[in-house]
């Protein structure tokens, strides 16, 4: 290896793949398609049962692309693994089956270097919903953000964000206690070193698929758990995720305290023509409203 074959790149993309083999190709090339002289990429295969995978990951020849197969251990700790083996003094997050616009690493990088001060960037999106006649539309970026900011909402899709290396450092990283919300946490020690700002273009293409944490009931009111633990910033929330599993365990669907969450989630689906899980979350409901009717109660 010379020595300019040596030198570090100046962005490592890095990402945490789980099956969604049809999608491989459309992440892959956006990234290895970028209008930017010095990046690699990094893939985590998170243990994908889907053999289809491994097989087309394999099947690049790219210097720039580096491919890692590991045993499933979740995304929070693959994305970690990747971020842990990249080289680059600037980390990009991508998303599994989603798409970089040419120009979005080339624009992030050229506003970090611009603007010392801030901590992180993220980019506005196109909303996409792979098999179904949902029309796209766009989605634009907070355009600055702080800790206000984080307490009522992210200010873009984690698959858009670019941060510096040592301040990633500085953070922890993200805690692999968080099975969600990891990147809400991580943000906020992440803004604490300075404050993240948008652009705003479409230069990311997010795809909300239906296996994703965003429909199914089943992931749905874990991740609601993780996100109230991302935004209590007290020394209690530390307590509650050292015994995250027993938290979880204990969550019970068919509370009827959760019907307004799932009625919610079944209009989205059914807005969607996500007909899958307007089923699934319209028999959460009826097992709800039977509970209700009951009078059991949930402590």
């Amino acid at each position: 290896m010379t020595a300019q074959e040596n030198k570090p790149p100046k962005v490592s993309i890095v990402c945490a793949w789980y099956n969604r083999a049809d999608y491989i190709r459309d992440t892959v090339d956006s990234l290895l398609a970028q209008d930017f002289d010095s990046f690699e990429v990094i893939i985590v295969n998170d243990g994908s049962p889907d053999t289809r995978v491994a097989s087309i990951l394999n099947s690049y020849d790219d210097k720039r692309l580096r491919i890692i197969h590991q045993e499933n251990r979740g995304f929070t700790h693959a994305i970690s693994h990747a971020i842990a083996i990249s080289r680059a003094p600037y980390i990009a997050i991508q998303g599994a089956g989603d798409v970089s616009h040419k120009d979005r690493i080339k624009r992030q990088y050229a506003l970090m270097e611009e603007r010392p001060e801030i901590s992180a960037t993220g980019t506005g999106y196109r909303q996409v919903t792979p098999g179904a006649s949902i029309a796209e539309y766009y989605v634009p970026p907070d355009p600055f953000c702080d800790e206000r900011t984080l307490a009522r909402k992210m200010p873009f899709t984690h698959g858009t964000t670019m941060y510096r290396r040592f301040q990633y450092n500085a953070s922890g990283g993200y805690d692999l206690r968080f099975r969600y919300c990891s990147d809400w946490d991580l943000f906020f020690r992440i803004v604490a070193q300075g404050p993240i700002v948008g652009i705003n273009a479409p230069l990311y293409e997010r795809r909300a698929f239906f296996d994703g944490i965003t429909f199914a009931p089943d992931k749905k009111f874990q991740q609601i758990w993780f996100n109230e633990r991302a935004r209590d910033r007290s020394s209690e929330r530390d307590v509650l995720l050292d015994q995250a599993d027993v938290h979880i365990g204990n969550i019970r669907p068919e509370d009827p305290r959760y019907m307004r969450i799932s009625t919610k989630y079944f209009l989205g689906s059914a807005k969607r023509a996500d007909i899958k899980n307007v089923r699934a979350w319209g028999l959460l409901i009826r097992k709800q409203f039977i509970v209700w009717l009951k009078g059991k109660t949930y402590s």
